[in-house]
């Protein structure tokens, strides 16, 4: 008899029962996620499509002894990775067992198959370190069929088995507990990847109860702290504002904190997907420690000797209740977006990319979710003193896929008519219009004969203030049900733990309305940010541009919308000789650490001085590994403490630990001082830089040719510029030596968001001084604007030259403009494998498409002071050509008025068949041209 077959249901029945025989299926008796579990008379399956997440059978204590049985019926699988459907046991969703079937994705090539598995401490295939017993492997499965599948524990090991319809075997694996392993828990049914299943007659008999532990956490205690600064001693986490308005954290023994946390401090650091999910920061150092007890010991040691207190996203567990307060993600939102397929939970989807998520807050169920979640992850921390407390999201589209204010409107319309947030913006629309459909017909310049007209629409304009009133509405109802139903629900389950926010991404991560909801409802209002330091001024600032405000006076202007205190969560600052490619990610990068730490320390003292900042999140423990961590997150920098080889960077950890071991009386100084600005002369014109460039040696002619709205420009470089009047364009065709290489056009950014001219009105085009020069007018009448650009061909040379000119508010409305794109559209979608370095200081600014099967290129490159940024990027939609530049400040622009740069704003634009290699020389031969004529 096999060790794990009849015998192994002996000892059940003959030992002490928890419960015996089928399972009753009620929504009380499982604890299940009520978004994607449905519960319907003898079945208990998927709610949707994008179901996953695993159902406990509530049962007052877990067992070492259970024998659990089920059927279950795979109905379809709409994930593109692995999909399951299974049963097992363990204690959390964390740490358990399954027995279930697996479709493979196509890349896998394994199909389905049957698998019985571990996840331990969030690992999965940590049954991999046991030794197996038993492995039979008959057959497949197929979907629509029914299926018996087993699981079985006992003292020394595991067996899960799966039977068809006619009781043939096709699986069955068995694990002794040679190492340490998920050796207890309860009942569970287990879904994945967008399987859909459904689970019934499930039966059980279970034995050797193992008591049920509520957490013990160790006494506070800390090291950092502000020795004048008390408050009352609650045992937790909170936050008060004194008399001279300066707001404190108060720890758990009433004494004053400034927060200083740090982000994924781990042994492992991050994974590589490009080199098949290798750990390279780990294999660097895991021969220096005999166990991970000692990475554990040196890494706090190391930690609180630099200053820090506070372990912010992604730390490991096992550093938690050991002389630094801790914080806890709950995803309510993002987890709401992962299904690839089903919409019901989202009005964004996670895109495996930052800022691409968004959950339907107006599903039925959202507060359920909420109770159910809080409870399963909040619950459990409820007594624990060391917590600071609870992120709910990191970084989700509060924008939806369009302007901050009406992007999330527009992203719920074009959902489907019965879509739950579609519904709720039908109703508020027709609340607004006081339930008139004429009213309704007007606001909107519609003709609807019926309200049941208004769900099949698919967008409505943003062109009126009224208009724009009303999806700021929708976003504010949005923000009201996110904020409002999830801190009830941490505060039921956990009363005692701050409510952290949802960690903006940067100020301009959400609408003034959201960030107003969020201090309505959170304890403190968290957001990460990235900002530009200028080491000449000795000052922090939100960009590069010309209109970039100081960080200092930003932050009070959110302080003020928010009135609670806030927190930044995420910033850094890479340095390029590290030797990181520094490519991916955001920030500002150096070329030094030296730099780098001298950036650092200006913004951890801009921060500290602020009343109403409570301290920092710095990003990160370790650096990142060069050839990016994966296809969704790419990146590739400094951001580290430590290189990869674990070494600490001197310059940086040195300043942390003399700054931070004064924490309390820098929070006590005002903002740095700023400097006067160093005497560089202005920009130089344009024309400046024509003249230099026509002076270089070099052959060839430039023709202008015009036939009717038709006009072309050629050189004897084979560059050819081709465009008409009345195309959206404003240059339709770039070409070198006959191959396309793409178009130009022109981008304005308002507060109504981003919208390119899409008309050519008017061409005027010369020969001048050897050049061909062509002024194009091109307008948005949605929008209500035109814009003039004056493109400049040379005649040796594949490049030119646009430079804005000139913009007319030619609408009804004032235009609050913040800045203007130059935009390089192009067939091609590579970018350079080395890669541009974005937002380096006095670094050139540019960026290039790329054909990398033949060579050629369409890019930018500028040192106009303008320039914000250039960045050319790509998501699974489309390219993103942009080069931005700013005024000096943001402006209003009145119906009929007209706006002439006060400094000049132009870009270079290159193109050629030479490669990367080119286009890198070309751009350091402009920058070679700029210091000579300086």
């Amino acid at each position: 008899m096999n060790r794990y077959g009849c015998g192994f249901v002996v000892i059940l029945m003959v030992a002490e029962r928890c419960f015996a025989g089928a399972l009753p299926i009620r929504s009380g008796c499982w604890d299940a996620d009520p978004m994607q579990w449905r519960i319907e008379g003898e079945t208990i399956g998927a709610k949707a499509s994008g179901s996953h997440g695993v159902a406990f059978f509530k049962d007052e204590k877990p067992c070492r002894r259970i024998l659990f049985s089920a059927t279950v019926k795979p109905e379809a699988s709409s994930g593109k990775g692995f999909a399951t459907a299974g049963i097992g046991f363990g204690t959390d969703e964390a740490n358990f067992w399954h027995v279930a079937l697996v479709q493979a994705p196509p890349e896998a090539k394994t199909g389905r198959y049957c698998e019985l598995v571990e996840m331990k401490d969030g690992t999965w295939l940590s049954q991999l370190a046991l030794r197996q017993t038993e492995n039979q492997v008959a057959g497949s499965w197929r979907y629509g069929e029914s299926y018996t599948l087993r699981i079985g524990l006992e003292e020394n090991g595991t067996w899960g088995e799966i039977l068809d319809a006619a009781g043939n075997r096709l699986f069955r694996r068995a694990f002794q507990f040679s190492a340490v392993a998920v050796d207890h828990g309860r009942p569970l049914l287990h879904l994945t990847g967008g399987m859909r299943a459904d689970f019934t007659r499930p039966d059980a008999v279970c034995a050797q109860p193992v008591p049920v532990e509520q957490p013990v956490f160790p006494p506070y205690t800390c090291d950092s702290y502000v020795a004048d600064i008390r408050d009352r001693a609650t045992g937790f986490f909170h936050v008060v504002q004194k008399s001279d308005g300066r707001w404190w954290t108060i720890d758990p023994l009433g004494r004053g904190m400034v927060m200083l946390g740090i982000d994924h401090v781990t042994m492992r650091g991050h994974g590589c997907e490009k080199l098949g999910w290798r750990y390279l920061h780990y294999e660097a150092i895991k021969d220096r420690y005999p166990d991970k007890a000692a990475w554990e010991r040196e890494t706090l040691e190391r930690l609180t000797g630099w200053g820090f207190n506070l372990l912010g996203a992604g730390c490991d567990a096992a550093l938690k209740h050991r002389g630094m307060a801790h914080t806890v993600f709950l995803s309510f939102g993002d987890r709401l977006c992962q299904s690839e397929t089903d919409n019901a939970f989202w009005i964004c989807p996670n895109e495996h990319r930052p800022c691409s998520a968004f959950p339907n807050v107006f599903h039925p169920d959202f507060d359920r979710y909420c109770v159910f979640y809080a409870d399963r992850l909040c619950a459990p921390h409820a007594n624990d003193p060391w917590l600071f407390g609870y992120f709910i999201d990191n970084e989700l589209a509060w924008w939806g896929r369009g302007a901050h204010d009406t992007g999330l409107f527009d992203a719920a319309f074009r959902l489907a008519a019965t879509h739950t947030a579609k519904k709720a913006a039908c109703e508020l629309l027709k609340e607004r219009a006081g339930g008139d459909l004429a009213a309704f017909n007007r606001t909107w310049s519609t003709d609807l004969k019926g309200w049941d007209g208004l769900p099949v629409l698919t967008a409505l304009p943003s062109a009126t203030e009224e208009q724009r009133a009303c999806k700021r509405a929708f976003l504010r109802l949005a923000a009201e049900r996110y904020f409002g139903i999830a801190t009830q629900a941490i505060r039921r389950a956990d009363p005692n733990h701050l409510v952290l926010g949802a960690r903006f991404a940067g100020t301009g991560g959400a609408h003034q309305e959201v960030w107003e909801v969020a201090g309505k409802y959170c304890d403190i209002v968290t957001f990460n940010c990235y900002p530009w330091a200028d080491l000449d001024r000795n000052v922090v600032l939100t960009g590069s541009g010309l209109s970039a405000e100081r960080i200092a006076d930003h932050f009070t202007t959110f302080f003020g919308t928010v009135k609670r205190p806030m927190l930044v969560t995420e910033w850094s600052f890479p340095a390029l000789d590290s030797g990181l490619p520094c490519t991916h990610g955001a920030g500002q990068r150096f070329y030094t650490q030296a730099e780098r730490t001298q950036a650092t320390e200006l913004f951890a003292r801009t921060m500290l001085s602020l009343p109403f900042l409570l301290g920092y999140d710095y990003f990160m423990w370790v650096d990142q590994p060069p050839l990016g961590i994966s296809e969704a997150f790419p990146e590739d920098s400094n951001y580290g403490l430590l290189s990869l080889g674990g070494t600490p960077y001197p310059e940086i950890t040195a300043m942390f630990t003399r700054l931070q071991r004064e924490a309390g009386k820098w929070r006590r100084e005002p903002v740095p001082a700023e400097k006067p600005a160093p005497s560089v002369t202005d920009t130089l014109r344009a024309a400046d830089c024509v003249a230099a460039l026509r002076r270089d040696p070099g052959a060839g002619s430039v023709r202008y040719a015009r036939d009717g709205d038709t006009f072309r420009v050629s050189n004897g470089a084979g560059l050819q510029l081709e465009g008409k009047v009345g195309d959206r364009n404003m240059i339709g065709s770039v070409t070198v030596n006959g191959k396309p290489v793409g178009a130009y056009n022109a981008m304005l950014q308002t507060d109504r968001g981003w919208s390119d001219t899409t008309r050519v009105m008017r061409v005027d085009g010369r020969e001048e001084a050897g050049c061909a020069v062509l002024d194009i007018t091109a307008e948005n009448p949605a929008v209500g604007f035109t814009m003039t650009h004056r493109i400049t061909v040379l005649p040796d040379q594949p490049l030119f030259l646009c430079e804005l000119i000139r913009l007319d508010n030619s609408g009804k409305a004032p235009l609050a403009v913040r800045s203007f794109f130059f935009r390089y559209y192009s067939p091609f979608s590579d970018l350079p494998k080395s890669g541009a370095v974005p937002n380096l200081w006095k670094g050139p600014a540019s960026a290039v498409w790329l054909d990398q099967a033949d060579g050629r290129y369409f890019g930018t490159a500028t040192f106009a002071r303008s320039v914000i940024r250039i960045l050319f990027w790509k998501d699974a939609e489309r390219n993103y050509p942009d080069a931005q530049l700013g005024p000096e400040k943001p402006f209003t622009l009145q119906p009929g008025e007209s706006y002439t740069p006060n400094q000049p704003m132009y870009v270079f634009s290159l193109a050629g068949t030479g490669g990367e290699a080119e286009f890198a020389e070309r751009v350091k031969g402009l920058q070679a041209l700029e210091k000579r004529l300086r």
